[in-house]
């Protein structure tokens, strides 16, 4: 039986904004940037393969098993990417 806290951690978490927040600091730590722009291409960023797999780590530290490593390469933004986890999170039940 499905924990109801679980289910309004999923809410929260997809509420708009909100994935591209948690998105853009895991970018900008492991990255070690600044600013990183809902629009910056990861990759021309300076972003690594051994930078990509921290990035990856740190996402599915929180949304577990929603994004795979090789989605970073389909959706190089954050807005990609967030719009790409969003929708995963919709078609959850």
């Amino acid at each position: 039986m499905a924990n109801p806290m679980d289910q309004q951690t999923r809410v929260d978490r997809a509420t708009p904004g909100a994935i591209e927040q948690k998105l853009t600091a895991i970018c900008e730590a492991v990255l070690e940037r600044g600013r990183v722009g809902l629009d910056d291409n990861l990759f021309e960023l300076g972003a690594s393969s051994l930078k990509l797999i921290e990035i990856h780590e740190q996402i599915d530290q929180e949304f577990p098993g929603e994004v795979d490593l090789t989605e970073l390469f389909d959706f190089p933004t954050i807005a990609a990417l967030a719009g790409h986890l969003r929708s995963r999170l919709a078609a959850r039940p």
